[in-house]
Order: C-alpha cells, then structure tokens, then sequence
C-alpha cells in the first residue's frame, strides 16, 4: 500500500519540481567548487526604498541579524517605513514569537533617512524603489557615488538588469534579487 501511494507521488509535478531543486542545489555545490573567489562577509544592508516592499526586505534582513540601512527621499516615507518595521516587531511579540527585549535588539540595528551617506558603509544595497528605469539607473549611480565596489541587487520584477547594469561603473556588480510582495508572510 505506502508503495502505490509512493508511486503516486513520485510522479506529481510538485515531487519533480522539489527533485530538481535538489538537483540545482547539489550542482550550485560543484560549481563553487571550482571557484576561488570567496563569498563577502556582510555586516551592513543598504536598503533603497521605505515603502512596503522596502521596509518588508528591511524586517527581513534584520531578522537575519544585519545591520540595516533604509534610505528614502522624503522624511516622511522614511517614517511610515520605520512604523511599518516597528509594528511587524510588535505583531512578533504580540503573537508570542519573540520577546519586547529580542524586538528592541533587532530594531536597534536599523537606522534609516534620506541620505545616501551612510550607504558607504555597507556591503550590498538592495533597491526597492519604483519601476521606472530611469529612476532606478539615478539611485544606482548615486549609489555607486558613495559606495563603488557595493553589490547593487534591485528588486525589479519588469526592467531588464542588463539595461541597468549600463548605467554603473561595476556592472557585474548589479543583480537581480526578487521578492514577493509579502516578504514576510513567505520567509517566516
């Protein structure tokens, strides 16, 4: 009986989609393998935009236990930006997940504001700002004016990278890096 159902299973698209996870995982091992650059230490995110996808990326990657930076251009995005943060840390002690001392700890790591010199000071700045090309090319270059050798991940879902990347001084340094609208519902 388990063996029928077994077989059953094997054979669904989600078995196949879940084997060739394993698959490009495994291979992603035996191509590092093979390559001597080593991985950057990260201490310190960069991220460009307070709304609610940028504040989202920002409680995620707090949450991973980095230094965050959110930057925005009006005072005022940057305060709802930081309120949005501060509530999902209120919701996480409310529903019992952490306690008031591991929520203050966590926000004690973000610092935000609208100016893009404390971006010299981190390793990687995830962009989150609107889709528009044009403006995404501008906080690039801004960027890469305090912050050369930074990894530029934007969040776009509809521009091309490669567009992007011919706006800056590094264009192996921009990448794609895409989350879902809900950031947090998916990575917790």
């Amino acid at each position: 009986m388990e063996a029928q159902i077994f077989g059953r299973m094997a054979v669904t698209a989600e078995s196949k989609n879940q084997i060739a996870i394993f698959n490009l995982m495994e291979g992603t091992k035996k191509i590092s393998k093979r390559f001597s650059a080593k991985p950057r230490q990260l201490k310190s995110v960069g991220v460009i935009g307070a709304g609610v996808m940028g504040s989202g990326i920002a409680h995620l990657v707090l949450s991973k236990n980095y230094n965050v930076y959110m930057k925005d251009i009006k005072e005022e995005f940057v305060e709802k930006g930081l309120a949005h943060v501060k509530g999902q840390y209120e919701g996480s002690v409310k529903r019992g997940r952490m306690t008031a001392e591991e929520a203050k700890q966590k926000l004690s790591k973000l610092k935000a504001g609208t100016s893009y010199d404390p971006i010299a000071n981190t390793e990687i700045v995830i962009e989150a700002a609107v889709e528009r090309m044009d403006l995404k090319k501008m906080v690039l270059k801004d960027t890469e004016a305090k912050n050369e050798n930074v990894i530029f991940a934007t969040n776009t879902s509809t521009l091309s990278i490669d567009e992007l990347a011919t706006a800056s001084r590094n264009p192996s340094h921009v990448v794609g890096m895409h989350f879902f609208k809900y950031v947090l519902i998916i990575n917790h």
